[in-house]
């Protein structure tokens, strides 16, 4: 067997696409191989000049000195593969639980593995390679592949001479993988703080709600956000078209009943208390309840009817495997303005109009009038303290603060606000509705997004249930799975480490059921429980099963 063939089958194994288009191309003719003073082999590319890829002395021991020198975690992102030195010198580190290789030009890798048996590397469950791959693809397969949880901090490996003649596709692909890793890390510091809190409310929704309400299909909707300019748009909410369908955000929720509007659906994501105090004025309302399942639990009992729905929760990803209808909705923009539109577009809306989706404090002010925030601050106002001051106070004290020139007026905005307002810039073109904006008496038209353009991470194949389809079998689904998953999860081999040698070994099913408990994991590692370690899983499913035990 050739050295060709012997890489071409050993990628074949995870790779198997990428091996058959490798097996089709021509070598380039860029790349020449040498033998180094050291006798293996070393290789130079000739563009506009030439550039050696690993040294001409001793290509191994300048391996083992880079990746000596790069402190190398959990997670790393190699940039350029060349002959291969520096990726086997990393999969020897015993912190090592992923690495990602990008390479560019596929006949450079073609003529590569015709030279350079890399066999052994292709073999090791730990790699991942992507070749040719556009930025998005690299921050989609960081997100898909990286838990920090489990691989800990994320670090890159750069073989110079191979970036060099490149640059600028290594680069991107750079910087698009370091803005997937920061997501992920902002994903680990929000687990962290309501993991367990997550799976609490997720277990006790799925358990309490026996009907799933279908939900109306709409052409047209209004989603209204809790900003200040709502004040400004009430009467137009007021005037709206019979046929046009009215999506409240929980926030805007009082602003609307003050002024006597009862909108047709209610959205809510937060799973804290505070979302349980925006909805205290809906006792006597018969509304319809589109809550996320992980929302606090007593938000629900303010309904006539509730429809949950769910993102990317692992947990909740397996219940809907398992036959619970919790209809798919993204909300991992964290903003409950962002996961209303994407509900509005679903339910089959060509033209959304948003109402107080401000993403700044204009004026120093936080929310509409009328809202939970206002009827608060009123409570603590003393004659020292009055009201307009604690509501000055509210906003003055959000972190990273600074006034900016935001939609033709000053206002102050946080880092947090900005990241909003820049995702939702972006929904127009993934979901293909027209989303027009209003800030007083001023619409704000992103235009019409290219057809079929969607960003990854807005759906997911095959877990979706109809919103216009009713159940009621939610809850004694949801019983008799949660029942079989806490008896699946007691059986599970107990962890060891590495931890990717320990999910190598177990079935996928298993991994998979790991996977529902790495937010909760995350949960835990903030008690000083060190991350990527056996230890914490072990700690996490005790937790879980505990939890069970009390919900189910």
């Amino acid at each position: 067997m050739s050295i060709l063939q012997k890489n071409l089958a050993a990628l074949s194994v995870r790779h198997a696409e990428l091996s058959k288009r490798l097996a089709q191309l021509r070598p380039s003719s860029r790349i020449r191989f040498s033998a180094s003073r050291a006798g293996p082999l070393y290789a130079v590319i000739g563009d506009d000049r030439e550039t050696a890829l690993h040294s001409r002395f001793d290509p191994r021991r300048e391996a083992s000195r880079l990746v000596d020198g790069s402190r190398s975690s959990g997670f790393c992102l190699v940039l350029g593969l060349g002959l291969g030195y520096h990726v086997r010198e990393l999969l020897c580190q015993p912190q090592l639980q992923l690495a990602l290789i990008v390479e560019y030009d596929g006949a450079l890798l073609r003529a590569i593995l015709e030279q350079q048996d890399l066999s052994d590397v292709w073999q090791d469950s730990r790699v991942q390679l992507y070749v040719d791959q556009a930025p998005r693809a690299v921050a989609a397969a960081i997100a898909q592949h990286y838990v920090p949880v489990v691989h800990g901090n994320l670090s890159t490996l750069l073989l110079r001479g191979r970036f060099d003649c490149d640059r600028a596709l290594f680069s991107d692909a750079g910087t698009a993988a370091s803005e997937a890793a920061e997501a992920a890390g902002a994903d680990l510091s929000v687990q962290r703080v309501f993991g367990r809190q997550w799976m609490r409310n997720i277990i006790t929704n799925s358990l309490a709600c026996p009907v799933q309400p279908a939900l109306p299909h709409c052409r047209s909707a209004i989603v209204s956000a809790a900003g200040p300019s709502l004040d400004h748009r009430i009467d137009a909410i007021a005037r709206r078209n019979a046929d046009q369908l009215l999506i409240a955000t929980d926030t805007s929720l009082p602003r609307l009943l003050d002024a006597g509007i009862r909108p047709d659906l209610v959205l809510a994501i937060d799973c804290q208390l505070a979302s349980y105090l925006h909805v205290l004025a809906t006792s006597k309302q018969q509304l319809t309840l589109v809550a996320d399942a992980g929302v606090y639990p007593a938000l629900r009992r303010r309904f006539s009817a509730v429809h949950l729905i769910g993102g990317g929760h692992p947990l909740l990803a397996y219940l809907r495997a398992a036959g619970v209808p919790i209809t798919w909705l993204d909300t991992s923009d964290g903003s409950v303005t962002h996961a209303a539109v994407r509900l509005a577009v679903q339910l089959g809306a060509e033209q959304v109009e948003v109402y107080g989706a401000d993403f700044c404090y204009p004026r120093g002010s936080a929310y509409a009038r009328g809202s939970y925030i206002h009827s608060h601050m009123i409570g603590r106002a003393r004659r020292t303290v009055p009201y307009a001051s604690g509501l000055y106070r509210f906003v003055l004290e959000r972190p990273e603060l600074e006034l900016d020139q935001i939609d033709g007026r000053w206002a102050y905005t946080t880092k947090v606000m900005r990241h909003y307002r820049h995702r939702f810039t972006n929904l127009q073109a993934e979901l293909g509705a027209r989303i027009v904006r209003s800030i007083g008496a001023s619409p704000i038209d992103s235009g019409t997004a290219p057809a079929g353009v969607q960003d990854p991470r807005c759906s997911e194949p095959g877990a979706h249930a109809p919103l216009n389809a009713a159940s009621d079998t939610a809850a004694g689904n949801a019983h008799s799975v949660l029942v079989a998953y806490r008896q699946a999860l007691a059986q599970i081999p107990t962890a060891h480490d590495p931890l990717w040698s320990y999910f190598d070994q177990i079935t996928a099913a298993e991994r998979l059921l790991w996977q529902t408990l790495f937010p909760l994991a995350a949960f835990y590692s903030a008690q000083s429980r060190p991350v990527g370690t056996a230890a914490l899983l072990e700690h996490t499913r005790d937790g879980a099963l505990q939890l069970l035990k009390q919900l189910v």
